[in-house]
């Protein structure tokens, strides 16, 4: 088929990546769970060191070396839950289970494709605007290509620029439209949850920011937001995973 071939609309990639959040609503709801415990662990390991390390400098150093192992995990779940919505969609099957060993196995190969990435796209916005969003279409989809087709380094870059080549604008908007949907929508979600939860509690400053330092703020109150902002992100990372591989799976059907 020619790189011409009607492409799946923006439209039916937001139902079609809801349409499989409502299928797998039980399964996401336990991957989100993995989100919510890492981020509370750091959140801990955060008040720990404001607790007992007085100098700051000492402080962030540690709160770095907390950070790498929490977000290497974060990473690693990232990657079997793409795993997870891969197999769902192609399958049409529900269910599944999102496990840290087959992100980990997948882990070295897509932080060096996502560096690479990252450093092009980077150069691309310094140098002016235009390359930078060119590049980071081009190479979108690299990460699938690495987690899913077992490709790795330059060959992933390749495939994802070959997959994009002669519809490029077709890509661009249906990435961008979806996501812009999905991101007002969990921004809906989340301050609409933030509301109810400072009525609750009847302390709006620690949800809407009202009170100038984190000191000034009741530490259970912080904990709950924190758990709240993981929890709805969490919860949403599938929409924006299952709408990036529809598309992905659509450009290499019509290529």
């Amino acid at each position: 088929m020619s790189p011409t071939t009607t492409l799946i609309g923006s439209g039916d990639i937001i139902v079609g990546a809801w349409r499989n959040f409502r299928r797998n609503i039980r399964t996401y709801a336990e991957c989100m769970l993995w989100f919510v415990l890492l981020r509370v662990v750091q959140w801990g390991l955060t008040v720990l060191t404001e607790r007992f390390i007085a100098d700051r400098a000492l402080r962030f150093g540690v709160d770095i070396l907390f950070a790498i192992p929490i977000m290497l995990l974060y990473t690693a779940l990232t990657i079997s839950l793409i795993e997870m919505v891969a197999s769902q969609l192609r399958d049409g099957r529900a269910g599944g289970r999102v496990t840290l060993r087959p992100g980990l196995r997948k882990l070295l190969p897509l932080i060096w494709v996502s560096i690479i990435v990252g450093v092009l796209v980077s150069l691309g916005f310094i140098v002016f605007i235009i390359p930078g969003v060119l590049l980071l279409v081009w190479y979108r989809f690299s990460q699938d290509f690495v987690i899913l087709d077992g490709l790795r380094g330059r060959a992933a870059l390749i495939a994802s620029k070959k997959l994009v080549a002669g519809r490029w604008w077709k890509a661009f908007t249906r990435i961008a439209l979806p996501g812009i949907f999905y991101m007002v929508a969990v921004m809906f979600v989340t301050y609409l949850c933030y509301f109810i939860a400072s009525a609750i509690l009847r302390d709006s400053g620690a949800f809407f920011g009202q009170l100038t330092t984190k000191a000034s703020l009741p530490t259970a109150h912080v904990l709950i937001k924190t758990v709240l902002t993981a929890a709805i992100n969490g919860l949403a990372l599938p929409l924006f995973v299952a709408s990036d591989l529809i598309l992905w799976y659509e450009l290499k059907r019509a290529a």
